[in-house]
């Protein structure tokens, strides 16, 4: 009985610590450029630099219309490929 009561008291802090790094991580969204997690609070995806859409307080802020371009551009010239 002491035996379990022992290892209880050691596995609960880190069980503990565990929940609370799980709860406290960052809300991430997929980038529609390059379908990688990025940080919802960074408005460029971290892995291709895709200015994503963002609302802040009633204001959406939407993605520079040049970089649709240049995805068109290069959805079209990889499907001719």
């Amino acid at each position: 009985m002491r035996r379990i009561l022992e290892i209880v008291l050691v596995l609960l802090p880190i069980l503990g610590m565990a929940l609370f790094l799980l709860l406290q991580r960052e809300p991430s969204i997929v980038c529609p450029r390059c379908s990688m997690m990025t940080s919802m609070s960074s408005h460029k995806c971290t892995h291709c630099g895709y200015l994503i859409p963002y609302m802040e307080g009633d204001r959406m802020y939407l993605i520079d219309y040049s970089q649709l371009d240049e995805d068109r551009e290069h959805f079209n010239t990889t499907q001719t490929d």
